[in-house]
């Protein structure tokens, strides 16, 4: 027997970022998984992976990175690498687009 998936159903905001989505949904759901790593079961909730996200972009501008430095994520693949992908996204906007930024920084603003 087949199994009937879920509908997908996609945001409605064209100007809705990955880092506003992941924020929206930490407030909405910060108990549920977020994350499951399918190797280790563990698993990060939406509020523990906004809190991780927040932390590498903060780390990131602690460094010193900018507009044009290059950031190279070398890592296996794991429930980590999520993580460090949405911080460095999340710190480029904040270099690149002032307006996409502010997802980013209202966020850690209320976190």
């Amino acid at each position: 027997m087949a199994m009937m998936a879920a509908p997908l159903v996609l945001p409605g905001d064209p100007n809705l970022t990955m880092v506003s989505l992941l924020f929206k949904n930490s407030s909405s759901y910060p108990h549920k998984p977020a994350l499951i790593d399918a190797e280790s079961s563990e698993t990060l909730s939406f509020s523990q992976f906004k809190s991780m996200v927040i932390k590498v972009a903060h780390g990131l501008i602690h460094l010193g990175i900018k507009k044009n430095d290059v950031v190279l994520i070398f890592a296996p693949s794991s429930i980590q690498f999520p993580i460090c992908f949405l911080g460095n996204y999340c710190n480029w906007w904040r270099c690149n687009n002032f307006r996409s930024s502010l997802h980013c920084f209202r966020a850690f603003q209320a976190s």
